[in-house]
């Protein structure tokens, strides 16, 4: 289970401040593995979706369109997930119909309604694997800082409403890394929110925004609940889409849910007289006999500029 990001992550504090020598040697260790590792190149273009900051920025939902999109393109995308939270001694095909969150982890169940999904820590592994299965482009949901399998193409994902809080690297900041050297290894950026942006760079920059076709039912009030990365984005979508929330409940990110626990949602829930409504992620740890009485609010992420994007991904993969 992660935990809240502490508050001091998002100005420069004392605490920040004490905390900075960890940070520089967590810079060099970084900086080590990224120049004395060697990659290891498979026979297929990956492409890594990944971010600089601790928590949700969005990527999963941003992998799933690429997903849909490569397989207009004619190719035949596989994903390679880490699997935050999966149990597993080798790589494994996910099988939505069969496989559980506690095996396999949240994200890698809505990834494989997508494209195949493979979850295993070690994605030079999983990655030949998925190779002998067919794939013809590889996705890399997150691993931005992992250089032990090559990649084609880095796409780091940034939320210019959320920012980078203080600009300091873990454990003074959120940053994984600093975010110069983000910059530099990203071959393009793609940015929710990209109007807030507020650092310079010549790299490639294409808006995206989350989109929904959920609408509220009349008459009635919600409750929203999320265990991810970014709650309150979650809950600020459904205001947006129009719904009236009269309560949140914000859990830790792949947070697992208890039939105890969902027991008391749904106790609430009736006590107030509303409609408990939560996000795809959420939905599939749920105990299924809860799932008909519980809405799933659900995102999809689309370009701004869809045939910009398109054309720039087919010459990258070209050249």
């Amino acid at each position: 289970m992660r935990l809240k990001p502490p508050a001091f992550w998002s100005k420069n504090s004392f605490l920040s401040k004490v905390l900075s020598p960890l940070s520089s040697v967590v810079t060099l260790a970084g900086w080590l593995r990224q120049n004395y590792t060697t990659p290891h190149r498979v026979s297929v273009p990956v492409i890594c979706v990944g971010n600089v900051t601790i928590g949700g920025s969005g990527k999963t939902p941003l992998v799933i369109t690429l997903a849909r999109l490569l397989k207009q393109m004619g190719y035949k995308p596989h994903v390679l997930s880490r699997g935050y939270g999966a149990k597993l001694k080798k790589p494994l095909l996910v099988n939505p119909k069969v496989h559980h969150a506690t095996k396999v982890g949240d994200e890698p169940l809505l990834l494989a309604k997508a494209a195949s999904t493979w979850v295993f820590p070690d994605r030079r592994v999983s990655a030949e694997l998925a190779i002998k299965e067919g794939a013809t482009i590889l996705l890399m949901d997150d691993g931005f800082q992992n250089p032990k399998l090559y990649k084609d193409i880095h796409l780091l994902v940034v939320d210019g409403k959320q920012g980078f809080g203080n600009a300091k690297v873990l454990p003074a900041g959120p940053l994984r890394e600093p975010l110069k050297a983000a910059l530099n290894r990203a071959d393009a950026l793609i940015s929710y929110n990209a109007a807030s942006l507020d650092f310079q760079n010549d790299k490639p920059l294409f808006s995206v925004k989350m989109m929904s076709e959920n609408t509220p039912t009349p008459g009635e009030n919600y409750i929203a609940f999320a265990g991810i990365g970014q709650p309150q984005k979650f809950f600020d979508s459904l205001k947006e889409n129009g719904f009236p929330l009269i309560q949140t409940i914000a859990y830790p990110d792949h947070f697992s849910y208890d039939a105890k626990t969902v027991a008391k949602l749904s106790t609430l829930a009736k006590e107030k007289q509303a409609i408990l409504i939560t996000t795809e992620k959420d939905a599939v740890k749920l105990p299924v006999n809860y799932l008909k009485s519980i809405q799933v609010f659900s995102i999809q992420t689309q370009f701004d500029l869809p045939d910009f994007f398109e054309v720039w991904l087919k010459s990258y993969l070209k050249n």
